[in-house]
């Protein structure tokens, strides 16, 4: 088996090759210590047993947010003042693009 140095390593080159970049020398010190502490973390969890009767927890506090009801209106902005400065292509409001390329 390897040692965890050389898992570490094996890890970082396999989120390089995912990720297509190259970690300089600081970043993958960095990235070792913050995959040994991800690992040290799911053995803790490890060591908790079976959790299947815990109720899992949505929030830390248990609170609900309030909410509104939803109640339909007629927008009080005609709709030229709206779509004044848009762009509109073929009936539809053409919205700047995203992604490059």
């Amino acid at each position: 088996m390897a040692s965890t140095t050389e898992a570490d390593v094996d890890v970082i080159e396999h989120l390089e090759r995912l990720a297509l970049i190259k970690f300089s020398q600081e970043e993958r010190d960095r990235l070792k210590k913050e995959l040994r502490k991800i690992i040290e973390f799911f053995d803790q969890l490890r060591e908790l047993g079976e959790l299947k009767n815990i109720e899992p927890l949505f929030h830390v506090l248990d609170i609900e947010s309030p909410l509104r009801d939803d109640e339909p209106r007629r927008c009080e902005i005609p709709q030229n003042e709206l779509l004044s400065g848009a762009e509109i292509e073929q009936g539809y409001v053409k919205a700047p693009r995203t992604i490059s390329g």
